[in-house]
């Protein structure tokens, strides 16, 4: 949308995020174009070209252009979570577009808005406003809220907004609202501290601590989808501690759309309409969990739409999740479908195996339990699909070490779990004996011979500890198979092996790699 009279200026810079006011309030029809802004233009029209258009417009269109240097290029960010991803992701693709520009290779330095100082952001211009024909990161248009149809008009005026009006710090530093308010419990444990991020989930967190950050801003509204169990209902729990936390009271409402439906119904009912519309019309913050929910529900879609557009207008932020992107919700009308897109739509995927162990690891530790690695990773490779699952499991595994006394690893963990995990091969000594020979670099027939010098003795006090730990075989049995021994001289090397384990932590290690060894067959 371009500007073309102060009263449509004034409209704009009014439903965008606060960074936006800023840039459209150093901007004016009557604004000249030199040649640092020539080259900002072409620097943004060549990015614009080789990055996705919709990571452009949620990325990179709200950034200002600071100054153009020989050797530098410095430009800002809006919050940090958006300097660090632009870090990781599109430093390369800046630097190259740089040089595409004017053939000189530069050092391209990102900043965020919270190390400048208001006046310094005087004259800047944003990426998306450098682009020909562009604008600074505009809201979709407003939806009509008067019965005939007309748009609510927001003229606000172009005094500059002063960046103190809105959180930039960290906002796990602040005290929560005594006076905040929300309808739904939330989990004490569902914070963005507690959230393990990688690939797989890394934009939705960085889009939710950007809502939580500015509400009613750029990702508006703010729509994660994934399958069951991989972090949704944490990531809008979060976005509400966060939001609690901060130093502006907020009327804020998170509840699962099972709720809304059910309350929708019951206001049918009774004739409660106004009530239920004022309740959820009046809010700073609506956050939904399972939106997909709605599917079949003719007559809750049109209550959400209107409700959706009532929120809009008044740019209160909605964050909706969904097991589903918007258009693979069946039934879902078309409309709800194009504004549940207005915002940023973005997708939590299945975990790695390393995050996996690094969930396992972070949840044990609430339980004041330091987790073996070879019991989480076991647990990460069986369980790879669901992190409420995951979680359950180690839940369990401890709860069960702790009942039946017994220590964390792997054998109890397949007593813990025999309905979760696949049954384990029977291993045999024979294993026993190979894997240790290998470790140990001792010829298996060394070790069931009747030699007793000390490079022999030791490897077969932790093999005859092993068999009699990870196979069903009698004492005496265990004995036959290591050189004909008795039934004392096998409890001995048992009791031989436990003790090195307690005091040699390498020995300990080396059994414990062992171990997982063989229970991974």
């Amino acid at each position: 949308m371009r500007v073309h009279s102060k009263k449509n200026h004034c409209c704009l810079q009014h439903r965008l995020c606060p960074l936006g006011r800023v840039i459209l309030s150093s901007l004016s029809p009557e604004l000249s174009h030199g040649p640092t802004e020539s080259f900002w233009s072409r620097f943004a029209e060549t990015l614009k070209k080789r990055i996705d258009p919709s990571h452009f417009e949620t990325w990179l269109a709200r950034v200002l252009c600071r100054s153009q240097g020989k050797e530098q290029l410095e430009l800002i960010a809006p919050n940090g979570f958006t300097r660090d991803w632009i870090r990781r992701h599109y430093l390369a693709q800046f630097e190259e577009a740089a040089r595409l520009v004017d053939g000189v290779e530069r050092r391209v330095r990102i900043l965020q808005i919270g190390d400048i100082d208001a006046e310094s952001l005087d004259g800047l211009i944003s990426l998306g406003r450098a682009v020909p024909g562009g604008s600074a990161g505009e809201a979709p248009p407003a939806v009509p809220l008067k019965a005939n149809g007309a748009q609510e008009q927001h003229d606000v005026g172009l005094s500059r907004l002063s960046l103190k009006t809105f959180p930039v710090g960290p906002l796990d530093t602040i005290d929560e609202q005594p006076d905040a308010q929300t309808e739904y419990p939330l989990a004490s444990q569902f914070v963005f501290e507690e959230f393990v991020t990688d690939r797989s989930n890394e934009l939705a967190y960085a889009s939710a601590r950007a809502v939580a950050e500015f509400p009613g801003g750029p990702y508006n509204p703010l729509f994660i989808h994934g399958s069951s169990g991989l972090g949704k209902t944490h990531l809008l729990q979060a976005i509400c501690h966060a939001v609690l936390r901060g130093p502006k009271p907020r009327k804020l409402l998170y509840l699962s759309c099972e709720t809304f439906v059910n309350q929708f119904i019951q206001a049918v009912t009774n004739g409660d309409l106004e009530p239920f519309r004022y309740r959820y019309r009046k809010l700073d913050i609506l956050l939904i969990d399972d939106i997909q929910f709605l599917e079949g529900k003719t007559r809750t879609q049109e209550e959400f739409f209107h409700t959706f557009n009532t929120l809009y207008n008044a740019r209160s932020q909605i964050v909706l999740s969904s097991d589903r992107p918007p258009s693979a919700i069946e039934t879902l009308q078309e409309r709800l479908v194009s504004r549940f897109r207005w915002g940023m739509v973005t997708c939590i995927e299945p975990p790695s195996l390393e995050t996996r162990v690094a969930i396992l690891q972070r949840k044990a530790r609430l339980w004041g339990v330091e987790l073996p690695q070879d019991v989480a990773q076991c647990l990460a490779e069986n369980i790879d699909t669901n992190i409420r699952e995951l979680e359950g499991a180690v839940t369990k595994v401890i709860g069960y070490a702790n009942l039946i006394g017994r220590k964390l690893d792997l054998e109890t963990v397949y007593g813990a779990l025999q309905d979760l995990l696949p049954q384990r091969a029977q291993i045999t000594v024979q294993q026993v004996l190979e894997a240790v020979s290998k470790e140990f670099g001792i010829p298996a027939k060394e070790l069931q011979s009747k030699r007793r010098i000390k490079s022999v003795v030791v490897p077969r006090h932790i093999g005859i500890y092993l068999a009699r730990q990870h196979t069903r075989m009698s004492l005496e049995e265990i004995g036959g198979f290591f050189g004909g021994r008795d039934h004392s001289t096998v409890l001995h090397s048992i009791k031989k092996g436990k003790a090195m384990i307690a005091e040699d932590p390498e020995m300990s290690e080396r059994v414990r790699r062992l171990s997982g060894q063989l229970e991974r067959g």
